[in-house]
């Protein structure tokens, strides 16, 4: 109901006075003059009771209306869904609050008419609500947002918008607060996920890119910009296709244009791109494009690209790997009989020389033990052994007798190697096996032929023995006396005295084939060596038999013994001496080509100036003739040298001794400044040593002289200064050698072959391709290891570890070498 203003009771007021006045008059000029006196008065009362009749009914009828209006505002404020409430500005205390606020923040409301708009804040909040109660009540429709506590000490964040009013007769403050902390809590969420999504955008190791359909970047992250060298302002805004190939540029971009030509675009696969980079370097990547939508549903095509040359490079080398395994496998299926068991000993594999030797088919031999090619010649010990062994996880090598499907034996050389995965747990055994029944045929011809001749020629000094075990009685031949060295007339030794003539390092083999013969009834036939009187030497073979009674015991070895010590001087020279000619072969075949073409080389340089020479009648090139003739002869001399180092290497044994680094390097550097233009190279030598330090010094020479000289050769004549540094450290455990030049480089394709015999990285200079080979190989016989770094145009460092050799430093076993590709 609309309340009366003010304005309006007054204007109703003064119509009414208006009309009195008028009419009362017109009575009072117009009427019976009599009754003048009379009814002036009486119209100034009536006037009186009129006008004030007329203001109480306007004034009872505003009341009305604001009661009714009153308790409309009283009815919205208490039934608004939205907490409500009214407070005092100056004190802060409430003086009204509506249901939803009781419910909302669970105090009741009386609890609510005894606190403060203080109370229903945070203790942390409360400072800044003071500073800004003054702003608050200067502008109280400001819409703010504060953190409010509920009764449960529980906050939310409330968005409270005031109006001024007067509340009874004062000035107060009505607050509307609406909870928005959902909303705020939601967008706290939203605006986290996005700095997530940002920073994973920035962060992932996946390069990503969007592109408008213009075909220009709009938006890349950081791996992007890795991947293809450059920064994010010079990638933005360019056309995708400057970061291609010309080949690939324009199937790319003609497939960009059909996508968002394509109103339903299918995606497209994995793709392997070749790419340049600003540094020189090719790369390959790994490329996948999907269309997006943005906000406003604008196409974008999403790109994502991963750096994969490392894999790429690792895959073609594992494929090389692969490819040499194959080879191997290859020729050795072509020679060995090659089969695996799992760990139960039931085969899984056999290859087709295993079948064919067997006569058994794969399929039978699948699955079965390899008790189906047993030929029950050997005892079960000999297996037990085997086994125990090879479960142990140790290699087991051994010659086996085997029967094939036809019942025929045969003899294989056999190697057991127990396989294991990247836990350590056993999986497989591999067994390698090389056919030498031909050889095992010939030995056995051998043996009953050096039977025969022992058994017909007395005099070859062979001599019979038999020894009781019940009574542990011996008895010997006459020529077992003179093996020995003993007189006949003091009889045959006791058991006990018989051990005395054994050398000490064979006297447990002795006792070992004595004691299987005596309790597994165990042949031997064994090589060991007796101690004469005299305090000779000689070596002897024992053969032994056993004899068994009916019950199957032991009663009885009988055997020979034989001197054999001058066939023993034999084998071993000639054994000597086949592993020097089959050591020399092997060195011979692999010299063979590459020397062959290196040694002709400068004698045919030679013969060819000679030749020219004598044409010239005049003889005016003379001296330039000899001067090609003496470089050809030194590069021959260099070469022969190389030759003698690696033979040196190859043959001569350790001798280390104690080594003055600084005395060294200074005699290697001195020794090669003979070289041209190796003066004017700076050379730097740094030696930390304190400790002594042993090893050969005629193989460190030879390394030491091979990186110096290389790095004099190779040194970059357009540089100002050219440089060698060299710095040794010395330490408890050996020595580190650093050798750095900033001459010509190494390109990479050629570090992971530098250490090849004949290898050659460039033509331009003279070379015999040994040196880095033989450098290699010197470093392993010092059981060290060396690492290669190298940068064309910047220079190569060479880093050599080397263990102490002193008897009090010994060393670990050698590892390999190993270039480090920079």
């Amino acid at each position: 109901m609309k309340t009366l203003s003010p304005l309006y009771i007054v204007a109703v007021y003064f119509l009414v006075s208006l009309l009195w006045l008028v009419s009362s008059d017109y009575y009072i000029h117009w009427g019976s003059p009599e009754w003048a006196f009379l009814i002036e008065p009486l119209s100034d009362i009536c006037y009186i009771i009129l006008t004030s009749l007329l203001l109480y009914l306007l004034i009872r009828s505003s009341n009305r209306r604001l009661q009714a209006s009153d308790a409309n505002y009283r009815d919205l404020f208490e039934n608004n869904p939205q907490p409500m409430w009214v407070y005092d500005p100056v004190t802060l205390r409430f003086l009204a609050v509506n249901n939803a606020a009781v419910s909302h923040y669970g105090y009741s409301r009386e609890e609510f008419l005894g606190m403060t708009k203080r109370d229903i804040r945070p203790a942390e909040d409360v400072p800044a609500f003071l500073e800004d109660l003054e702003e608050v009540v200067a502008s109280p429709r400001e819409v703010r947002l504060w953190r409010h506590r509920k009764k449960d000490g529980s906050s939310l964040y409330a968005e409270s918008t005031s109006r001024s009013l007067a509340y009874g007769g004062k000035p107060a403050v009505l607050v509307l607060s609406q909870d928005v902390t959902e909303r705020i809590s939601a967008s706290n969420r939203l605006r986290y996920h996005e700095e997530l999504l940002k920073s994973v955008f920035d962060r992932i190791p996946i390069g990503i890119a969007l592109a408008g359909p213009s075909g220009r970047f709009e938006e890349v992250n950081t791996a992007f910009c890795r991947i293809f060298e450059a920064d994010t302002d010079g990638i933005i805004g360019t056309h995708f296709t400057s970061l291609l190939r010309p080949e690939d540029a324009r199937r790319m971009a003609e497939a960009f244009n059909r996508r968002f030509a394509s109103s339903d675009d299918p995606g497209a696969p994995w793709q392997e791109l070749e790419i340049s980079v600003p540094s020189g370097e090719t790369r390959w990547i790994l490329g996948k494009s999907a269309m997006i939508r943005d906000v406003h549903n604008n196409p974008r095509m999403a790109t994502f690209v991963n750096d994969i040359t490392e894999s790429k490079r690792a895959s073609r080398e594992r494929e090389a790997v692969l490819h040499e395994l194959q080879n191997y496998k290859t020729i050795l299926d072509k020679s060995a009989l090659v089969s695996v068991t799992d760990p139960e000993g039931n085969i899984v594999h056999a290859n087709d020389l295993f079948c064919r030797v067997a006569q058994y088919s794969r399929e039978e031999l699948i699955g079965q033990n390899h008790r189906i090619i047993n030929s029950g010649h050997h005892p079960r010990v000999f297996f037990r052994d085997m086994w125990q062994t090879i479960r142990g996880g140790k290699l087991w090598r051994g010659e086996i007798r085997n029967q094939a499907k036809d019942g025929s034996t045969y003899w294989v050389d056999t190697t057991i190697n127990p396989v294991f995965d990247e836990k350590g747990k056993l999986i497989q055994y591999l067994s390698i096996r090389y056919d030498i029944t031909q050889r095992k045929n010939s030995e056995e011809r051998i043996i009953r032929s050096e039977a025969a001749l022992r058994e017909a020629q007395t005099l070859a000094r062979i001599g019979n023995w038999e020894f009781q075990v019940a009574g542990q009685a011996i008895h010997w031949s006459d020529e077992v006396f003179n093996i020995h060295g003993l007189d006949k007339e003091k009889g045959e030794p006791a058991l006990t005295e018989l051990e005395k003539l054994y050398h000490p390092d064979d006297l447990p083999l002795f006792r070992q084939v004595l004691t299987d013969a005596i309790a597994h009834g165990t042949p031997y036939n064994q090589d060991l060596r007796i101690v004469t009187p005299g305090g000779g030497v000689r070596h002897v073979n024992i053969i032994g038999k056993p004899e068994f009674d009916e019950a199957g015991r032991v009663v009885r070895l009988s055997g020979t013994i034989i001197d054999i010590n001058e066939r023993k001087l034999v084998e071993r020279h000639l054994q000597t001496q086949n592993e020097e000619l089959k050591k020399i072969n092997e060195e011979l075949d692999r010299f063979v080509y590459s020397a062959g073409h290196d040694l002709r080389a400068p004698l045919m340089s030679v013969l060819g100036l000679i030749n020219i020479a004598q044409l010239d009648e005049s003889g005016a090139k003379k001296d330039e003739y000899m001067e090609l003739m003496r470089r050809s002869i030194h590069k021959l001399d260099e070469f022969i040298k190389d030759i003698i180092h690696f033979s040196r290497n190859a043959r001569t044994p350790l001798t280390p001794e104690s080594i003055d680094f600084a005395g060294l390097l200074h005699e290697v550097v001195e020794n090669l400044h003979y070289m041209k233009g190796a003066r004017a190279i700076q050379t730097h030598l740094h030696v930390t040593q304190e400790l002594p330090f042993f090893s050969d010094p005629k193989r460190l020479t030879v390394v030491l002289n091979n990186l110096l000289a290389n790095a004099f050769r190779y040194s970059d004549p357009y540089k100002p200064q050219s440089f060698v540094n060299v710095t040794v450290t010395v330490d408890d455990q050996g020595a580190t050698i650093r050798i750095e030049d900033n001459g010509i480089g190494i390109e990479r394709e050629h570090l992971d072959k530098i250490f090849l015999m004949f290898y050659r990285a460039t033509e331009s200079r003279s070379g015999s391709g040994l040196g880095l080979y033989i450098v290699k190989e010197t470093i392993e016989t010092l059981q060290g290891q060396i690492r290669v770094q190298s940068r064309i145009g910047e220079g190569t460092s060479f880093s050599i570890r080397l263990p102490n050799l002193h008897a009090d430093h010994p060393a670990d076993p050698a590892p390999q070498a190993e270039t480090v590709l920079s």
